[in-house]
């Protein structure tokens, strides 16, 4: 009786630890944080499929963090977290650590200078944009604008009459209009970007980006591309 307890003892330890091994084997090579930008509508909906798509690769305990805008570039550089959801390119000499980008676009967004139908009397008042997002910020060097922390700070200034326009992603302005978040909808001015967002991630995660990468081919994003429709 003794004898069969032991070796039920060593069976039960060993099928423990061959679980343990394999839920270990699951989430080898994942990411452990991954940064977004913080109170940003399209940012959310992709973090929605991110998440999904993360867990079918094994990678279900990625923990998707929100900071602000440049907060997430500088937590990558420090190595606080192992990737941001999307950026554009033009991020890239930003990174001063080894990176790994997906080989396809998460979607391709269109983004436009949005403005406030009032003539506003003679007065103008300045462009919203969102500290952070570099194009925005390389945009608004040769005008005069308004920076915010989000993009719901940006809006209520707009409804409060404080901004003659604003640039945003048209995908997220269309969502807005549609649900009547603005007091006076504004109205399409020029179309300043359109660009694919990529992902990224550390360059220790290259085999896990190429299983992502893939799995991108199926275009899982593909309702969040701006088609203003």
């Amino acid at each position: 009786m003794y004898a069969r307890n032991i070796c039920m003892f060593f069976l039960a330890v060993f099928f423990l630890a061959g679980s343990a091994g394999s839920l270990a084997a699951g989430e080898a090579g994942c990411p452990r944080k991954v940064a977004h930008i913080e109170r940003d509508w399209l940012s959310a909906q992709a973090v929605s499929v991110l998440t999904k798509v993360y867990a079918e690769l094994g990678c279900s305990k990625t923990e998707f963090v929100a900071f602000p805008g440049r907060r997430g570039i500088q937590n990558f550089n420090h190595s606080m977290v192992d990737g941001e959801v999307y950026r554009l390119q033009v991020v890239e000499p930003l990174y001063t650590r080894a990176f790994s980008r997906s080989a396809q676009p998460l979607f391709e967004l269109t983004s436009s200078l949005w403005l406030h139908p009032t003539s506003f009397e003679g007065r103008k008042p300045p462009i919203g944009y969102i500290l952070g997002i570099v194009w925005m910020e390389e945009r608004m060097k040769t005008q005069e604008g308004k920076a915010y922390h989000s993009e719901a700070e940006m809006y209520d200034a707009y409804n409060r009459g404080h901004l003659s326009g604003f640039l945003a992603g048209d995908i997220a302005v269309h969502n807005m209009i549609a649900k009547g978040s603005f007091i006076m909808p504004p109205k399409q001015g020029k179309v300043e970007n359109r660009v694919p967002l990529y992902h990224y991630l550390g360059k220790e995660f290259s085999p896990f980006m190429e299983k992502l990468s893939a799995v991108l081919k199926t275009q899982p994003f593909k309702h969040l591309s701006s088609s203003g429709k």
